[in-house]
C-alpha cells in the first residue's frame, strides 16, 4: 500500500494564488487488480473546491518474458465547489449576493501499455458535463480533456543508472487548446533505493518556443519513504508578478 501526500503553491508572491493539498492511497487487490482513493482541497482566491476520487484498475499480462502488460482504469469523482463572498467588494459580480455551493459527479477513463522499457498511456478526464450555476452565464459546462503520456527508460546496469525521457500531451475539448510537457529524468540506483533528478519544459502547442515554465525537480526513495520537490520557473509575462510554482 502506497500513501502519498502532496502540496502545491502556484504563482508564489501573488496574493490569494491557487493552493492545493492532496492525499492518495493505493494498493493491490489480488494478483491483477488495484484500488485507490484520492482526497483533495483546493483554494483559488475566494473559491474553494474539495473532493474525492475512487479508482479501480485491472492489469493483464500479455507476455511475462518480454515484460508486456496492458492496464485499464476507471475513476469516479465527487467535487464540491464553494464561493466565499465575505471578502467581496464592489468590483465583484453584483448578482452574487450569497455564498454559492455546487456538487458535481464525474468519471475518468484510461489505459496503459508497457513493453519492456517503453510505456504509453491515454486518458479522458471529466467525461460527463458538469452542473453550472446560472449566475455565471459564460461558465463552460464541458471540462472534458484528453491526455497521452509516453516515454522510454534507458538502463546502464554497470553504472546503476537509468535515463527516462517522456512526453505528456493534453487537449481540452471545450476551447480546443492543448499543451505539451517534455521531460527528462535520471535515476541513480542503490539496490532498492534511488535518487533521481529531472527537468520539465511546458508549452502551449501553438507557442512551442515560448514555454509557460521550466521546472527542475529532484527526489529520492529510501526503504519505504519517498520524497520529491519541484520548482517551476515561470517564463511568460506573469513572471513580473510572481517567482514561480
Amino acid at each position: 500500500i502506497k500513501i502519498r501526500l502532496n502540496g502545491l503553491s502556484q504563482w508564489v508572491g501573488i496574493k490569494n494564488a491557487p493552493n492545493n493539498q492532496s492525499l492518495a492511497v493505493d494498493g493491490r487487490q489480488g494478483q491483477q487488480s488495484g484500488l485507490a482513493g484520492f482526497l483533495y482541497n483546493d483554494k483559488n482566491g475566494n473559491t474553494y473546491q474539495k473532493g474525492a476520487k475512487l479508482s479501480f484498475a485491472h492489469h493483464l499480462i500479455l507476455d511475462y518474458k518480454n515484460s508486456q502488460y496492458l492496464s485499464f482504469g476507471m475513476s469516479f469523482v465527487l467535487n464540491d465547489f464553494y464561493i466565499d463572498i465575505s471578502e467581496f467588494d464592489s468590483g465583484y459580480d453584483a448578482i452574487v449576493t450569497d455564498n454559492r455551493q455546487l456538487k458535481n459527479y464525474n468519471v475518468d477513463l484510461g489505459f496503459l501499455y508497457r513493453y519492456k522499457s517503453m510505456f504509453f498511456s491515454a486518458n479522458v478526464s471529466n467525461l460527463l458535463k458538469k452542473n453550472v450555476d446560472n449566475f455565471i452565464i459564460k461558465e463552460p459546462d464541458l471540462l472534458r480533456n484528453f491526455s497521452a503520456y509516453t516515454g522510454y527508460r534507458f538502463k546502464n546496469y554497470s553504472r546503476d543508472l537509468e535515463i527516462e525521457p517522456s512526453i505528456f500531451y493534453q487537449f481540452f475539448e471545450n476551447d480546443k487548446r492543448s499543451s505539451t510537457d517534455i521531460n527528462l529524468k535520471a535515476r541513480f540506483l542503490d539496490f532498492d533505493n534511488y535518487f533521481w533528478a529531472g527537468i520539465s519544459y511546458r508549452f502551449l502547442n501553438d507557442q512551442m518556443l515560448k514555454p509557460l515554465n521550466i521546472g527542475p525537480m529532484a527526489g529520492f526513495k529510501k526503504n519505504n519513504l519517498y520524497f520529491a520537490y519541484s520548482y517551476q520557473v515561470t517564463t511568460n509575462s506573469i513572471i513580473g508578478y510572481n517567482s514561480g510554482t
